[in-house]
């Protein structure tokens, strides 16, 4: 059971680093802000990764916001969810409509943007761990505990805004052939990511997501 949770970590983590690490992103939630103005990320297909980051940030600190109310936030986060579906399909397809011969190059770019991401984000932690430390300078372990679970707590409620009933729909919807080419995909990028010796991501517990936070900022644990 537990080999299985962590095949399943990894899969999950890596689905999450190939549609976070694509370059033509178009990300736009039409969500009414508390002042009426849509909230919208988009960013052009030649973006640089400085400007993935930022739009990464900007999504993180819309989730944040403590005047939006938790129905304005699942249905921010709902669709980012929807993006990240969109982005992992375009790859997948990308690969199987791909000649064979042509199939492990495709697989060596994606690889390579989502390591070129990842390193984006491991030094976006190794700064947020600073700036963090530097504000609970003073604070006794207890206090620091405290703020630290409150920030988890917060987070936890928010991956529980999705309803049963949603989820029920997705698994309800989805496309089995395209499942079945998603997880041969993934197959084949740990392959070629062991080949490489590059070690897949694991987020989940115990684990980080990117930047130590889901995209919706979530604690570093």
């Amino acid at each position: 059971m537990k080999d299985s949770n962590s095949k399943k970590f990894v899969t999950i983590a890596l689905l999450a680093a190939v549609a976070l690490a694509g370059g033509g992103w178009a990300l736009k939630s039409y969500l009414a802000a508390p002042q009426e103005e849509p909230v919208a990320l988009a960013v052009p297909e030649n973006a640089s990764m400085q400007d993935r980051m930022k739009a990464m940030d900007e999504f993180r600190d819309k989730m944040r916001r403590e005047d939006m109310t938790e129905e304005e936030r699942r249905k921010l986060g709902e669709s980012m969810r929807r993006f990240m579906e969109g982005e992992i399909q375009k790859r997948v397809d990308e690969y199987f409509n791909a000649d064979p011969e042509a199939r492990e190059a495709i697989l060596d770019r994606h690889i390579d943007e989502m390591e070129e991401w990842r390193k984006a984000m491991e030094e976006r932690r190794q700064k947020e761990e600073e700036e963090r430390a530097k504000a609970d300078e003073g604070k006794s372990e207890e206090e620091k505990e405290a703020e630290h679970e409150k920030e988890r707590e917060r987070w936890r409620d928010r991956m529980r805004s999705r309803s049963r009933e949603e989820r029920k729909a997705d698994s309800e919807t989805r496309n089995p052939n395209e499942m079945a080419q998603r997880m041969a995909y993934m197959s084949a990028m740990r392959k070629q990511m062991e080949k490489r010796g590059i070690q897949p991501p694991q987020w989940g517990p115990g684990g980080r997501g990117p930047g130590g936070r889901g995209p919706g900022g979530g604690p570093r644990g």
